[in-house]
């Protein structure tokens, strides 16, 4: 008898259960970590040749049974991982509440949030294993790493500035923008946001001036920098290089190099 090849035996378990394609037809499949939307180009031997939407715009092969047709319907049910829409990809979620049209899921990014039906996709057949052992790892990295930075605030965060100081201010989602100060009140400081969105009245706590700010020394040292054209200031790990220059590590893993005025050292509230 002639013996079986392994690999066709492992594209076949890859396989288990997934459909035909045909050029043209619309999926999402796996693309590290997260799952991105695609064109199939052609199907053989078990891997699916597709186009993908965003960068990289090129051509892969990828394991048919890695992918799920975008018109897929949804059966969400509570406790079991789904594929969520966010933005340009696709990412674990795993399904808290079903209510009519919509659910309420936990994604991997340690989010809790409401979405339609159409917003949700069935894992791909080959990876549901995978999802429901790299699902829970996800969020619970998350909430560890929320846990770690939730209290990280600028470290001149309440200090007294004067008016037309430079300074960051807090966003009522929590993150820091740059701004400048135009008004300092009873009722709170008004900054003006360089980004040129309107005036914002906030509480003296979430003003940090960025003169007098303690100098980052040292290796590893928790931050506020800034990253591009941006206005916004993201929270990072920095350290100085022989040159002078501070080498970043941007929370999302980003690395790069930036000036010392681009970062202001950040310390970690008391809990109460």
């Amino acid at each position: 008898m002639r013996p079986i090849s392994l690999s066709l035996v492992f594209l076949a378990t890859l396989c288990g259960g997934c459909d035909r394609y045909k050029p043209g037809d619309r999926v999402v499949t796996r693309f590290g970590s997260s799952f991105r939307e695609a064109t199939v180009l052609k199907e053989k031997k078990g891997l699916l040749t597709v186009q993908w939407d965003t960068t990289p715009a090129e051509a892969a092969a990828v394991p048919v049974g890695w992918a799920v047709r975008t018109d897929a319907p949804a059966k969400p049910v509570p406790g079991t991982w789904a594929l969520c829409a966010d933005d340009n990809s696709w990412d674990l979620c795993r399904i808290a509440t079903v209510a009519g049209e919509g659910a309420k899921v936990d994604d991997a990014k340690g989010d809790a949030r409401d979405v339609g039906l159409d917003e949700l996709l069935p894992v791909p057949p080959a990876l549901a294993r995978w999802a429901s052992r790299a699902g829970p790892r996800m969020l619970a990295r998350t909430q560890a790493d929320e846990a770690a930075t939730a209290e990280e605030v600028p470290a001149t965060a309440g200090r007294q500035a004067h008016v037309g100081a430079l300074v960051l201010a807090q966003w009522t989602d929590g993150t820091w923008w740059l701004a400048a100060i135009q008004s300092v009140g009873a009722g709170g400081v008004t900054v003006a946001w360089r980004d040129g969105s309107a005036p914002s009245t906030v509480k003296p706590e979430q003003v940090a001036p960025l003169t007098d700010a303690p100098e980052l020394r040292g290796s590893a040292q928790r931050a506020f920098c800034a990253w591009g054209q941006s206005t916004r200031w993201w929270k990072a790990s920095v350290s100085r290089n022989a040159a002078g220059a501070l080498e970043v590590a941007y929370e999302d893993g980003t690395r790069g190099l930036a000036r010392p005025s681009d970062c202001i050292a950040a310390k970690r509230l008391t809990r109460r």
